[in-house]
């Protein structure tokens, strides 16, 4: 490790004073009661690491890869301990080198990579590949066979990719009375390749609203995906091409995320003195739609309930939120803001402990008797839907914006 990024670390670790608080909240330790799966335990395995009393090891690797990335140990910290920026400084000094853990990086760096057109590819090929091993979301012969090696489960866990990506789609909305406001839509990976109707869905609201919005098509991946795997250089690549992205347009009020991770990624790049800065100011959809008053209504009366990760940010606002479209219905839907067991985007690690933390999600909240839940981020809609897949649940998982439509212009009543 080089000496400045070992410092850096370091000082990070020096913070946390190990009084446990952590483990109250940390998944991971409520479902194994073991010291060394904590926040706390973790932070003390890189302590060692950091100190070169440790060496990095496959089992150390599989000891951090245990965290779920939930991020709820964050509010239960006295003393504010970085630990999202611990651990992943950590993961990238301990990157294994056999070659499953390189055939799982290839395609990691593929999907979000830098390069949009990388991407597409990647993406494209990840939908052909699919085909050809599962029939009937299952593993066909040639998946059973591949799959012993690459640990996949005989259902599906590789996600069914769009036929076509948010531009790929063709519809186009006109912009009706103009509101002299003007901002750049950032899709995310989720927005643009596995549910591209969600990133359409907005982009009809903000212009039935009269908000102009533009899509920059070489947008890439926020970087979140690429960092949580410890692939910090990677990470940097992408943030800095959707910076020169972002930074070539004209007049802009702010840059809207429907991807609630790149808001905090694109802010810390601002915030870093990094160069290319961010130099417009960087929304959340749902900050977006409240600061400017966007009229929208429910897509869905019943047999609906809505869900925001801890992760997500301030819950309250997400759950106002939903209250407020529905005051003038009969019934305001069920909300959740428990935690269901996702991590970052596409990511499969830890099924066994996350099966039995979204199985828990499940039952506490009735999810079975719904037809749709509808999340705040594209990672709970990811993770939902594949488990749904593999236990036959008759639910859906959808982006909160495929739960809302714009409001008919002459209904004054409705609105956020």
């Amino acid at each position: 490790m080089k000496e400045q990024n070992n410092k850096y670390l370091t000082d990070l670790i020096d913070k946390c004073t190990n009084c446990g608080n952590c483990r109250i909240i940390c998944p991971a330790y409520k479902y194994t009661g073991e010291e060394i799966y904590s926040t706390r335990g973790r932070i003390n395995l890189i302590k060692g690491l950091a100190n070169e009393e440790l060496h990095p090891s496959s089992e150390m690797k599989n000891l951090l890869s245990v965290c779920l990335n939930c991020r709820q140990c964050l509010r239960y910290c006295p003393a504010e301990v970085e630990y999202f920026s611990i651990i992943r400084y950590a993961k990238n000094r301990i990157r294994n080198r056999n070659w499953m853990f390189d055939i799982i990086t290839f395609f990691t760096e593929g999907l979000f990579s830098h390069k949009h057109a990388t991407s597409e590819m990647f993406f494209s090929a990840t939908g052909l590949f699919r085909k050809l091993i599962y029939k009937n979301n299952k593993l066909n012969f040639i998946g059973r066979f591949m799959g012993r090696s690459a640990k996949l489960r005989p259902v599906t866990d590789i996600p069914s990719i769009a036929r076509r990506n948010f531009f790929e789609m063709g519809i186009r909305h006109k912009l009706n009375n103009g509101r002299d406001i003007r901002t750049a839509l950032f899709t995310g990976c989720g927005g643009k390749y596995l549910y591209p109707e969600a990133a359409d869905r907005f982009v009809m609201i903000l212009r039935s609203n009269g908000i102009e919005t533009l899509i920059p098509k070489e947008q890439v991946c926020c970087g979140n995906p690429l960092s949580y795997k410890g692939l910090l250089k990677k990470s940097e690549n992408v943030l800095k091409k959707n910076a020169e992205v972002y930074n070539q347009l004209i007049g802009l009020n702010c840059i809207v995320s429907l991807c609630s991770d790149a808001v905090i990624a694109f802010k810390e790049r601002s915030d870093s003195g990094k160069e290319p800065k961010f130099r417009f100011p960087v929304l959340n959809w749902l900050d977006f739609l409240l600061q400017n008053k966007i009229q929208v209504i429910p897509e869905y009366e019943n047999s609906i309930i809505f869900h925001s990760c801890p992760k997500c940010g301030d819950f309250k606002v997400y759950e106002n939120f939903i209250k407020n479209i529905y005051s003038d219905y009969t019934k305001i839907p069920e909300f959740t803001h428990d935690y269901c067991g996702s991590t970052e985007l596409l990511d499969r690690s830890n099924p066994g402990l996350r099966d039995q933390i979204t199985r828990d999600f499940c039952e506490m909240n009735g999810i079975k008797g719904y037809s749709y839940i509808a999340c705040s981020s594209f990672e709970c809609v990811d993770h939902l839907n594949a488990y749904f897949l593999r236990n036959q649940l008759s639910v859906k998982a959808i982006h909160f914006v495929q739960a809302l439509r714009p409001a008919p212009v002459n209904d004054t009543s409705a609105g956020t």
